[in-house]
């Protein structure tokens, strides 16, 4: 009702404005507009995009308040306040639906990080969205057929004015929620302590997708004669803590950084530190949601590894605003106020992979592939970063590319999935598809000898059990993710009050290999393959990635190639 559509141009003309003042009003909001579209790219940059939603909305609420109380009064300056107010109310506007428009298609389908009904539900909710702004659009007219007097033009004004005040507070709730707060209550009292609000590590950096406001939501407050409570949440399942596991290693990690009597010369903000671990009774959802809210409220900082937690963490933060929690291998998007998203750099894992594998298959007839599972943006970096790797390596050679749809075990999909490779007349597979892509490897080093890379752990410790399965000395290494290396630094973050919430870090490569949160696991059985002049070469490629010599060309946050990557396979 308050923009200039047909009715209120009905009813400025009602008010005695000339044909001319009213088309120039409809060509300032226009450019106004355009000033919306520029500006919201800007800000988003800038303090991110989900407080430029907020700012968005707000502006137009602001802006548009003088121009109700114009509609309603005729000792105001009806004609300069209609104009001024009207014309930078669009820019609010035009700014909040590019926001909304870029929250649906890319935030929504991603919150569930591999749930394939996740798609179907982004789906819906578009279609919701659109429907309500259709029902909305009609009611306008519906308010103008039942107040068509222009006297009474004040009263469908007023109940628009109130949807765009409510649907402002509704977004405002929706903030909170992301980000754990509404303002920087912290930065009015002393805007100094901003400036310490920073990771720092060698192999650590920072999504540029998310403004630099939008990263000190919380942290920890110092206390250095105190104590702080750290929680470890371990993966459920059989194995525990054994020797190369994921557990096995985040748990050597908090050891390292939760230390009984913490070094008093090292920046910890803390005098003391302990340690809990916590064992979900299985690898689920649902065993998580039974133990992480239960316990959250007794530690001042949470931990959590994977996927199927993620979930829980989101719950327990929400329900302790005052506490931080961190989760590895998971991007909360948008972010969460009270919690730090860790992770690997996938683009550089497939990279390496890809390099890697180029290098074996120049004398191996030239192809190689990769099993991606499901089609997201964390396994498309890893997939598009292993085509790119291959080309450096060997520019013959060929990279085929295969999404599973799925993680977990899957027997008669692996006979399909390993039958396509071999049609293929590959020599080289790299698994990015956790267990599913274990079992088809298993598949092909036995039945066929086509060599294998793994990843996430050593692989040829911890799923070809130390060599005593078949098909073990096709296992050539595994780009190995490094949790003692990643927890610990984020720990020790914590413990000098330095890691905030909101905010998602990346850890990658390093020519030191204690450092390196990526790394190539020892070779094993494939020494006669994987040759000491391959490794040489290994070592000099990631050298060339840590200095910047050499780039993945894959887009974070999409995980596509900025050229081409590697070749879908169907």
């Amino acid at each position: 009702m308050m923009s200039v559509s047909g009715t209120m141009i009905g009813y400025l003309q009602w008010r005695g404005f000339t044909a001319g003042s009213i088309a120039l009003l409809k060509g300032v909001c226009t450019v106004s507009e355009l000033l919306g579209t520029v500006m919201m790219p800007a800000m988003s940059r800038y303090v991110g995009l989900i407080r430029t939603g907020a700012w968005s909305i707000w502006l137009e609420v602001a802006t548009l308040t003088p121009v109700l109380l114009s509609i309603y009064s005729d000792r105001l300056p009806v004609q300069v306040v209609i104009f001024v107010g009207m014309a930078l109310s669009r820019v609010g506007v035009w700014s909040f639906d590019l926001v909304i428009t870029q929250i649906m298609q890319e935030y929504t389908h991603s919150t569930s990080q591999g749930d394939a009904g996740s798609f179907d539900n982004a789906g819906v909710i578009n279609g919701w969205h659109y429907s309500m702004m259709n029902v909305f659009e009609l009611a306008q007219f519906i308010l103008t057929m039942i107040w068509s007097n222009p006297q009474s033009y004040f009263i469908p004004c007023t109940l628009s004015f109130g949807c765009i005040v409510l649907g402002a507070i509704v977004y405002s709730t929706y903030l909170i929620k992301m980000r754990g707060h509404l303002f920087h209550y912290q930065r009015i009292a002393s805007a100094a302590s901003a400036a310490s609000s920073c990771l720092v590590t060698d192999n650590a950096e920072y999504d540029d997708e998310i403004g630099e406001q939008e990263r000190d939501a919380l942290a920890l407050q110092p206390n250095t004669n105190g104590n702080v409570n750290m929680a470890l949440v371990l993966q459920g399942g059989p194995d525990g803590t054994k020797e190369g596991t994921e557990n096995a290693l985040a748990l050597q990690g908090a050891k390292d950084a939760c230390l009984w009597n913490l070094p008093s010369n090292q920046g910890f903000q803390y005098r003391t530190c302990t340690l809990h671990t916590l064992t979900p009774s299985s690898e689920t959802p649902g065993a998580y949601s039974g133990l992480i809210p239960a316990k959250a409220n007794e530690n001042d900082f949470m931990m959590a590894l994977g996927y199927f937690p993620s979930k829980a963490i989101q719950t327990a933060a929400n329900a302790n605003g005052n506490k931080l929690f961190a989760i590895a291998d998971f991007e909360f998007t948008p972010p969460v106020g009270n919690i730090v998203s860790v992770m690997y750099s996938e683009d550089q894992i497939g990279y390496i992979a890809g390099l890697l594998a180029g290098e074996v298959a120049k004398s191996r007839g030239g192809k190689v592939a990769v099993i991606g599972g499901v089609d997201q943006p964390s396994v498309r970096r890893q997939v598009n970063g292993f085509g790119s790797g291959v080309r450096i390596a060997c520019l013959t050679c060929k990279a085929y590319g295969l999404y599973a749809g799925k993680f977990d075990a899957d027997p008669r999909l692996t006979s399909t999935v390993a039958q396509i490779l071999r049609d293929h007349h590959v020599s080289v597979v790299f698994n990015a598809a956790s267990i599913f892509g274990t079992m088809t490897l298993k598949n092909l080093t036995t039945q066929d000898g086509i060599y294998g890379i793994g990843s996430g752990s050593d692989e040829w410790i911890t799923n070809w059990a130390y060599g005593s399965v078949p098909g073990s000395e096709h296992i050539l290494t595994s780009i190995q993710t490094d949790y003692t290396v990643m927890v610990r630094s984020v720990m020790q973050s914590v413990l000098r009050a330095n890691l905030t919430g909101g905010s998602t870090v990346f850890y990658g490569a390093n020519p030191n290999a204690e450092q390196s949160a990526i790394k190539l696991a020892p070779v094993h059985e494939a020494g006669a393959v994987y040759t000491k002049e391959i490794e040489g070469k290994m070592h000099g490629y990631i050298a060339d990635m840590v200095k910047g010599k050499l780039q993945t060309g894959v887009d974070h946050k999409s995980g596509d190639s900025r050229s081409s990557g590697s070749s879908m396979l169907g």
